[in-house]
């Protein structure tokens, strides 16, 4: 489209470029715009723009999107925790009683302060009645058993551990190859027991007295001990009152008195005083041979 602005551009660039036209081309040059101006003066109204379009929405910008959100853990549920029991309350300490004092002062006894705060159930108890004692009247203790491997002792059981005698001379009744000889009384119980060792067998006297009183009565008590060098003999006296009731009462006992027996321990004469090589117990003394 020709207009005065595009002319006068025009019109500026050829007085630029061809300077040597300048004054052959002012009549021209006016003479153009005279025809432009002419020519703008008669050009046809432009057609008016239609105001029917309705302007465009200004664009709206998308808004941004929201930054994503991480996933936070879900807390680990925290560990179940056990019920403590309570502390059961201590019990109120009570104060000690106080010492008596004299009459003259009277002080107040001092009560310690309860430890617990909480209050707790007295302990009821039940007290017994003691039913009221029964005085025993006293009794004799039973008397300890007295026993007897020899002397004393009854046939029968005798003769259950050492077996029926060997033989038989004069009322002399002899066991185990000779190493028992018995005379028993009327009444079956052993009135005189011999033992005799052989000769590889002979014992100092303290020996055979050990031996000795595993056959006499377990209630025995030793009297004296006396020694009788020009026989060889060494004599123990003893006492026991079980042994009375072992024999009946006409029987003698001589000089030591009911219940008395006599250990006579034979000596070797031979060969050595101070080993024996038998001992012989019997009821009363050594003069008493009545039975």
């Amino acid at each position: 489209m020709v207009n005065a602005h595009n002319i006068a551009k025009w019109g500026r660039h050829i007085v630029l470029k061809y300077p040597f036209w300048t004054g052959f081309s002012a009549t021209l040059v006016v003479s153009l715009l005279t025809i432009s101006i002419v020519a703008l003066l008669n050009a046809p109204p432009s057609p008016p723009v239609a105001t029917d379009q309705q302007p465009a929405e200004p664009a709206v910008p998308y808004p941004a999107p929201s930054p994503t959100k991480l996933a936070v853990p879900y807390p680990a549920p925290s560990p179940t925790k056990l019920a403590v029991p309570y502390p059961a309350p201590s019990p109120t300490k009570l104060a000690s009683p106080t010492p008596t004092m004299s009459p003259t002062s009277s002080p107040t006894p001092t009560v310690e302060p309860p430890t617990a705060t909480a209050t707790v159930a007295p302990e009821f108890t039940t007290t017994t009645t003691p039913s009221p004692t029964t005085t025993l009247s006293p009794t004799a203790e039973p008397a300890p058993t007295v026993t007897s491997n020899g002397i004393g002792l009854d046939l029968t059981t005798w003769e259950e551990g050492y077996g029926p005698p060997e033989e038989e001379e004069s009322g002399f009744f002899i066991y185990k190859d000779g190493a028992f000889t018995i005379i028993p009384h009327d009444n079956e119980n052993i009135w005189y027991l011999e033992r005799t060792w052989k000769k590889n067998e002979f014992f100092p006297l303290e020996d055979a007295r050990k031996v000795a009183n595993g056959f006499i009565p377990s209630d025995s008590e030793f009297v004296e001990h006396i020694e009788l060098p020009e026989e060889g003999k060494h004599i123990d006296f003893y006492r026991s009152e079980w042994l009375i009731e072992r024999f009946p009462e006409k029987m003698g006992w001589g000089e030591i008195g009911p219940g008395g027996f006599t250990v006579t321990y034979i000596s070797v004469e031979d060969t050595d005083p101070q080993l024996f090589s038998s001992f012989e117990i019997l009821p009363g003394d050594s003069n008493s041979n009545s039975n």
